[in-house]
């Protein structure tokens, strides 16, 4: 419950229309929805696909942000940041965006 909680809080504090999560999410948006960023990143998500829940695991839930886990490790001293997934390019986007 708590990470439900936690996840919905970053929906509203990541995305500037956080409808479009639940509008996918009870399958209303039957060709896909872009969810637009307050970093100004825009996500395009296809319907019927995981798309939803790789953009979930990264964006909402923090999943590949080592702080979140408690690892030491500094952004911003990064060089390279190599990303093999190529799934539609929500970790290359986060990576990004730090």
């Amino acid at each position: 419950m708590q990470s439900t909680f936690r996840t919905l809080l970053r929906l509203f504090l990541t995305a500037r229309n956080p409808w479009v999560y639940f509008s996918n999410w009870f399958g209303f948006a039957k060709k896909g929805v872009t969810y637009k960023l307050w970093n100004g990143c825009a996500i395009r998500t296809r319907s019927h696909s995981i798309d939803g829940s790789a953009l979930n695991e990264v964006w909402f839930d923090r999943s590949y942000d080592p702080n979140a886990f408690g690892i030491p490790f500094d952004w911003k001293s990064a060089k390279h940041i190599v990303d093999i997934g190529a799934h539609i390019g929500t970790f290359t986007l986060f990576a990004a965006s730090k």
